[in-house]
């Protein structure tokens, strides 16, 4: 037992002690799953100085009875923990396809298609600028709403 009581300060001191990084407007990351269907690479950046919101824009794939390419528009904002350099995130994004999808019969074509995907996360970010997120979203579209998740790693420059 006397093991234990000297490991818990320890853990305690060194969580105390961890330097905060510095986080940079920029962010580039690459996201499998996620707002992008199945992989995409997107770009974020803090739209104000002193708060947490980001916008980001991508550009990612998915299949669906074909490859496609779908575009990318979101807004993120960071809650802070507490944690230091791990946040809490809150987002909304739109993910579009324009080209034209045929679906199970000739005449049933479809002029592009708009998601709309709310989502709650964790991200962290280390001493070597390198940026993780997991994240949970609801996948909102003319055929109704599902769940998805998404994992990320980026470059914070």
């Amino acid at each position: 037992m006397k093991k234990y009581r000297l490991l818990i300060p320890f853990l305690f001191f060194s969580h105390c002690a961890m330097a905060q990084v510095k986080i940079n407007p920029n962010h580039v990351y690459f996201e499998l799953l996620g707002n992008g269907g199945l992989a995409s690479l997107n770009y974020e950046r803090q739209v104000l100085k002193n708060t947490r919101l980001n916008v980001h824009a991508g550009i990612g794939g998915y299949y669906d009875l074909g490859v496609y390419v779908s575009g990318i528009l979101g807004v993120t904002y960071l809650a802070d923990t507490k944690w230091q350099n791990r946040f809490i995130e809150f987002g909304f994004s739109m993910s579009a396809t324009p080209s034209e999808e045929t679906y199970y019969a000739p005449d049933d074509i479809t002029k592009g298609r708009n998601l709309y995907m709310p989502h709650l996360g964790f991200r962290w970010y280390t001493k070597n600028q390198w940026v993780w997120r997991v994240s949970a979203m609801a996948v909102m579209g003319r055929d109704g709403t599902s769940p998805w998740a998404g994992f990320s790693v980026g470059k914070n420059f």
